[in-house]
């Protein structure tokens, strides 16, 4: 996969402010006169709490000396540039055939990227915005995981399970991964009816390395990778209707984090990966729904008698694509991420579905800085070693 300049000159110079800042911090002060306070909070400001002199007091006997403390902490993150900008991919039928259409945030400088015979739909961003991964259709029964850049150029098939349906592919965060659905399970029944089953199967990016991830008799379906790269999140009929679970990467037992009785679909981790959007049609008909990627403070965003589907995150995680028939057929949308504002971006008598946001360089930027604010917070400066 193709690394964008822009990001590695940006890591770059990410990488040498954090290096001299931990420098910078973890000095051991010159005189054993001088303490540093070691209780920096977040509330504190964003420069170095000042190093004061503390004289010791009277007393006959010797004063104590006492190893410095020395607590690097990176300055508390500001909020992170607006970045809801970037491209948009989806699928249309506007052309004849589905075929998969690329346009800016705001609706403008429609592109189409494919002219197939074959049908393609489902496109998806690799993380570094170079990349698309889509589902294309073969001899109208087969359905492939394809690739193409970002401007439709060098398509190439990766090879997964020949023959079958595989479908709604995700990129894992490092791109070198794409996890998605297929029904190699399926069988017919005692009377030669097939019984559909889809489970979820990861493959490199050049289609070697197949490895199963889910095995039952169950559809699991609509993967998405965390942004942290350590679990999927899908949608699942294991109990009878469908919920939203998470499974670790290694396959360990899947978590259910909705929990209710009525289908809830469609998850989408924020780029922070502190909460899924997900679809539910718990109050009637299917609505977009937001929660803490733990399950809990389920809220529901839209609210309309139709159809929203397939909620895709902006990479500054401050609005949500989505499509919808809410105005006769379906659309692209987006809205703020707490259900505000919404904004139609097509405007087409066929339909215009499955929304991909471009992934954005500030928001990688700023999930950088998280990462190392974590490790910076358990360094003992003096020893130089990780704090368990």
């Amino acid at each position: 996969m193709k690394s964008h300049p822009e990001y590695q000159i940006l890591l770059s110079i990410l990488g040498i402010l954090v290096v001299n800042f931990l420098t910078a911090a973890c000095r051991a002060p010159a005189s054993p006169q001088v303490h540093v306070d070691p209780l920096m909070t977040t509330a504190a400001p964003l420069t170095e709490k000042p190093i004061t002199e503390t004289p010791h007091p009277p007393t006959t006997e010797p004063a104590p000396t006492s190893t410095p403390i020395c607590l690097a902490t990176l300055p508390a993150a500001s909020a992170p540039p607006d970045d809801t900008g970037g491209k948009i991919l989806f699928s249309s039928y506007r052309d004849g055939e589905s075929e998969i259409y690329m346009m800016d945030a705001d609706g403008s400088n429609l592109i189409r990227l494919t002219d197939l015979d074959d049908r393609v739909a489902q496109p998806v961003w690799s993380p570094d915005g170079q990349r698309i991964a889509f589902v294309r259709r073969i001899q109208g029964m087969y359905m492939e995981i394809w690739g193409m850049n970002a401007d439709g150029g060098e398509m190439v098939h990766i090879p997964t399970n020949q023959q079958l349906v595989d479908t709604e592919p995700a990129w894992s965060p490092d791109g070198s991964q794409i996890v998605f659905t297929s029904n190699i399970d399926s069988y017919p029944d005692y009377r030669g009816r097939q019984v559909i089953i889809f489970n979820l199967f990861v493959v490199n990016a050049d289609g070697s390395g197949l490895i199963r991830l889910t095995e039952g008799r169950f559809l699991d379906t609509s993967p998405d990778w965390s942004p942290d790269g350590v679990r999927i999140a899908y949608q699942s009929n294991r109990v009878g209707n469908f919920e939203i679970y998470t499974l670790p990467v290694g396959g360990v037992k899947p978590k259910n984090l909705t929990n209710r009785l009525t289908d809830e679909t469609d998850p989408a981790w924020s780029p922070d990966g502190r909460k899924i959007a997900f679809v539910s049609d718990r109050d009637g008909n299917e609505e977009i729904y937001v929660m803490d990627a733990n399950g809990e403070n389920q809220t529901r965003l839209t609210d309309h008698p139709l159809e929203d589907k397939a909620p895709s995150w902006s990479p500054d995680g401050r609005s949500i694509a989505f499509y919808s028939n809410r105005d006769g057929n379906y659309e692209i949308y987006t809205m703020k991420a707490d259900g505000s504002e919404l904004k139609r971006l097509t405007d087409h008598y066929n339909f215009d579905g499955f929304p991909s946001w471009q992934p954005g360089i500030h928001s990688t930027i700023t999930l950088l800085q998280e990462n190392v604010k974590v490790i910076a917070n358990r360094i003992d400066c003096l020893d130089g070693i990780l704090i368990p």
